[in-house]
């Protein structure tokens, strides 16, 4: 079957049609719209594209071959113009569409079921898939993913790319080039698969212009090197890449250092080239392509023979550089039934291959090669070995393992020190402040307590039960302890939970702060039974003059004042795991302290941001997650961020609270506004009543007592801007009070021509007929222009009206060479002849011989003037350098 440019540009038509209406209209596809998104097939081969169509007259400039098929080009131009916002809208998606014209060739579906059926003989799974040059997404379609696969298709066709995402909702599509894939992306997809873009487009990618090796650097001159070794980087050890491309990766002798790179990081699965005539049907173009399939294998050593002959090209008997894969006329890695000789694309002498069987025979005989190559040479054994569950259950033991271990060694360990020296920044601080006697006192302890713990040990043994004196000398060190406790940071109602609220005015609030709110002997363990029969000593005086209880027996006798001390230890002992000894240095204390930290060190780690991401979410921006907490982003990538909690006093908190607020309500206003044009009062208003809020309670954003705190976030600076001096005092800027995306004042009336032009001028930067005539009451195109005759100037250049100065500036003599050509096919243009004529006055008189002066050796002189000036003046040949 042949190309039919007619069906296919029809097809394009309708599919673009309903994609605009979908984006428009803001709704899903029906199954009837589907069917024709699916019938689009890109304008690959369609040259008539880039023909002007506005009026009948562009005609004369087509080939007449192609004449027929004007009206579906003028449709599509008009197609475009009635669902886009503005020209500049239009004209991205025309540039888009016709730089296309030589790259987009879609691959029949019956080819990469091939390469699919392959892969599922050998039992291949695939749960994460990356197409990088996705046209329609022909290879997500036509190969099998597993349940629940995540599939990443990248297109940077914008048309192409709106019909991507409406016929493959289930895939993330970005509408970009691959070079814009994000780092999180390295090592990590299955199956990299494509029919990828060759030439020589160059691309820029800010990672490969200083990586290391070189080779990264020049990939990037040629877009089918760089889709090769960007590919191999997405892809996972064990991972592979299938790639349809040029013969040129292959063939090309430049192309040595890429292909030996490639060597050196994976292994060679399949080379197979495909007939000239493969996309004869779906883009009516005859054109050498080959597939290469890799596997990823960093760790190889060597190289084999096959990997060798593929590094290497040789000059055939017509000249050309050909692969050592196809040496001596090698013809079983080609897919064809005939060879021809024929010329290139180029012109030049060339063997031409071509299968007489169509798609189906090509697929048929492609399947059988890849069948035999995978059995070959794919290691089945390297891709699960390093699929996501096995690397994902490999990192999850990785990480258990330093919490597990460490648990079962120190089991029967005693605790060293009540004060680690290792603790996080915020638990030393607190520790310092708060616990520095008791810092010091347990130091002490722990000096002295090898010395007495054998001795202990040996006298009581490991049941030892601390006696009266000792508890009655902690419990003073409790008390002072509270007392320093309480003075230093006096109770607050948050300290109980309790919210504070303002008392009534009738009414008198009164709290008893006697005692402090958390004393040490919650932090020790001691039960309030405990705490009760604990009486601390108040010093040395007034223990003296305090009368002494003494406990008798039965008949009245004092019972053994040791004997006392120890009835009462037992009265107060703790359960056995409670017990407050020396030896095991209060173990209930340490482990609630040890969960608060550990509590406290969960709280504080990073992890995925669970809020909704915005466009103004950058790396380093300041957010406020669902449980209050403040914190930044870091690995913003396109779907996910990490979100790392910041450790900020309570004054801190709320101020970058309050910030946050403004910083959002400003971004959701101005960006709403930009896009639609309109003007967004409850936004504006929310932006009014958060920035009020904030000055009432810490100023200004940017008094010196706020401007170092905003600074943390990475668009600090725009919100800055939110304030400006005028005479020294700050103010709201305009966008507090008025759109400043739009102009909301625009004119939707003119009396006049000449007001109507400017009002075109002002809002879109150009002459728009329908806009103008929009201003203007009965008001025909030709009396506009007539009314504007030597204000404007019709451009045949670029199909529209121009200002007098702008159309009649720069090089006059050059566009007047132009109109002239645009003329010569367009005679009867009555707005091109006056724009001639006009140029032709405005042209300089030019420069006589005589009136030019310059001096001899002036570099704007050629160089060949001077040689053959002095040749003729000495009679001689002579050559002429400049030293510097």
């Amino acid at each position: 079957m042949s190309f039919n440019k007619k069906a296919h540009l029809r097809a394009n038509i309708d599919a673009i049609r309903i994609a605009l209406s979908l984006e428009k209209e803001n709704r899903k596809v029906t199954e009837a719209e589907l069917q024709v998104l699916q019938q689009y097939s890109g304008f690959g081969g369609l040259k008539c594209v880039l023909n002007p169509a506005a009026t009948l007259a562009d005609t004369a400039s087509w080939a007449k071959s192609e004449i027929e098929l004007f009206p579906l080009v003028s449709e599509l131009h008009s197609v475009l113009r009635e669902n886009t916002n503005s020209e500049r809208e239009y004209r991205q998606y025309m540039s888009s569409i016709q730089n296309s014209v030589l790259s987009a060739f879609y691959t029949p579906k019956e080819v990469i079921g091939s390469i699919n059926n392959a892969l599922q003989e050998k039992e291949i799974i695939i749960d994460r898939f990356l197409d990088p040059s996705a046209g329609i997404g022909a290879f997500p379609s036509e190969f099998k993913l597993a349940n629940d696969a995540e599939s990443i298709c990248f297109e940077k066709d914008l048309l192409t790319g709106k019909i991507l995402s409406a016929l493959h909702p289930e895939s993330k599509v970005n509408v970009e080039g691959f070079e814009r894939i994000e780092g999180q992306y390295n090592n990590y997809f299955d199956v990299v698969a494509s029919n990828i873009p060759f030439g020589e487009m160059k691309i820029f990618d800010s990672e490969y212009r200083t990586k290391q090796p070189k080779v990264y650097q020049d990939s990037t001159n040629y877009i089918h090197d760089y889709f090769f070794l960007k590919g191999l980087d997405s892809v996972r050890e064990g991972g592979i890449v299938a790639f349809l491309t040029t013969q040129g990766v292959a063939n090309s002798p430049k192309g040595l250092p890429v292909r030996t790179h490639l060597m050196s990081q994976a292994d060679l699965i399949s080379v197979v080239r495909f007939p000239n005539n493969l996309f004869i049907d779906s883009a009516g173009t005859e054109v050498g392509s080959d597939l290469i399939i890799l596997q990823k294998n960093t760790g190889k050593k060597i190289l084999s023979e096959k990997e060798l002959d593929f590094v290497n090209t040789h000059k055939n008997e017509k000249g050309e550089s050909i692969n050592n894969l196809f040496a001596n006329n090698k013809l079983d890695r080609v897919v064809h039934t005939k060879v021809v000789e024929d010329t290139d694309m180029y012109g030049k002498p060339s063997f031409v291959y071509l299968h007489d069987g169509g798609t189906e025979g090509i697929s048929s005989d492609l399947q059988k090669m890849l069948v035999e190559d995978f059995s070959q040479h794919l290691d089945l054994q390297r891709y699960k070995s390093y699929a996501q569950n096995t690397s994902e259950q490999l990192q999850s033991q990785t990480e258990t393992k330093p919490i597990i271990a460490p648990q079962a060694e120190t089991v029967n360990q005693k605790d060293e020190s009540h004060f680690p020296d290792d603790l996080d920044p915020f638990w030393q601080a607190l520790e310092d402040h708060w616990f520095s006697d008791e810092k010091a006192f347990w130091n002490n302890e722990k000096q002295t307590q090898s010395v007495t713990t054998e001795y202990e040990t040996a006298q009581h043994g490991n049941n030892y039960q601390p006696t009266q004196e000792e508890i009655e000398d902690f419990a003073e060190f409790v008390a002072e302890s509270d007392r320093k406790l309480f003075n230093e940071r006096p109770p607050t109602p948050e300290d109980y939970g309790i919210k504070e609220e303002k008392a009534k005015p009738e009414e008198s609030l009164e709290i008893n702060v006697s005692d402090p709110i958390v004393s040490l002997y919650d932090l020790w363990g001691f039960s309030e039974e405990e705490r009760t029969q604990v009486k601390p000593k108040r010093g040395q005086k007034k223990a003296t003059t305090t009368p002494q209880t003494v406990q008798k027996d039965l008949f009245g006798n004092p019972v053994n004042e040791r004997q006392n001390k120890q009835t009462k230890a037992k009265e107060i002992s703790t359960p056995s795991q409670e017990k407050p000894t020396k030896e095991n240095n209060y173990p209930v204390s340490d482990a609630r302290k040890e969960e608060a930290r550990k509590q406290w060190e969960e709280y504080m780690k990073p992890r995925p941001y669970s809020g909704e991401l915005k466009d103004y979410h950058k790396e380093g921006t300041l957010v406020k997650e669902e449980n209050g907490q403040i914190g930044v982003l870091k690995k913003r990538y396109r779907d996910s961020a990490e979100f790392h909690p910041l450790d900020i006093p309570q004054l801190q908190k709320g101020k970058l609270e309050k910030y946050i607020t403004i910083r959002d309500s400003y971004n959701e206003l101005y960006d709403f506004e930009a896009k639609n044009l309109i003007e967004d009062a409850d936004s504006r208003k929310k932006l009014n009543d958060s920035y009020d809020d904030y000055v009432r309670l810490y100023g200004n954003l940017n008094d010196k007592r706020n401007i170092n705190t905003l600074k943390m976030d990475a668009g600090a600076t725009a919100i800055l801007a939110l304030e400006r001096s005028i005479d020294g005092k700050l103010q709201k800027a305009d966008i507090f009070d008025h759109p400043v995306a739009f102009n909301p004042n625009e004119i939707i009336s003119a009396n006049t021509s000449e007001e109507a032009l400017i009002a075109s001028l002002n809002k879109h930067g150009e002459f728009r007929m329908d806009f103008m005539l929009s201003l203007l009451e009965n008001k025909t195109p030709d009396e506009l222009i007539h009314d504007l005759e030597g204000r404007i100037y019709f451009n045949p250049i670029i199909q529209n009206f121009e200002i007098r100065d702008k159309f009649i500036a720069g090089n006059v003599v050059e566009k007047a060479e132009k109109v002239e050509r645009y003329l010569a096919n367009h005679p009867d243009d009555i707005q091109s002849q006056k724009s001639l004529a006009a140029l032709h006055d405005a042209k300089p008189q030019p420069i006589r011989y005589e009136e030019l002066d310059f001096n001899f050796g002036e570099r704007w002189v050629p160089m060949n003037v001077y040689e053959k000036y002095a040749s003729k003046l000495f009679d001689t040949d002579v050559r002429i350098d400049y030293l510097s």
